[in-house]
């Protein structure tokens, strides 16, 4: 999958939608705050993680499983963007809504 495949995937996943607007489909929060065309840069972003995908992935799955999934990588030396939202792909697998 692509980059941009992925941040979709972990968008719907942590509650952003699509509407159609003007400029074709546009991400919504989820708070319902218009974003653009794109989704957030999770797949390169650990600021974007941090403010969306950890706190679902912890109200999901719970603080220990997070932290232990975390610091597995950090413990690896990959604790990357990348590496994170690969992980937690890894942990929602087939709970990502269509």
């Amino acid at each position: 999958m692509t980059d941009q495949e992925n941040d979709g995937i972990l968008a719907k996943w942590a509650g952003f939608t699509q509407t159609q607007r003007y400029a074709g489909l546009c991400w919504d929060t989820p708070q319902g705050e218009a974003l653009g065309i794109s989704p957030p840069d999770f797949t390169h972003s650990l600021d974007a993680q941090a403010k969306w995908i950890i706190p679902k992935a912890c109200y999901e799955y719970g603080d220990i499983v997070v932290y232990e999934l975390l610091s597995g990588l950090m413990l690896a030396g990959e604790f990357t963007a990348e590496a994170c939202a690969e992980a937690v792909l890894s942990l929602i697998g087939e709970q990502v809504p269509a």
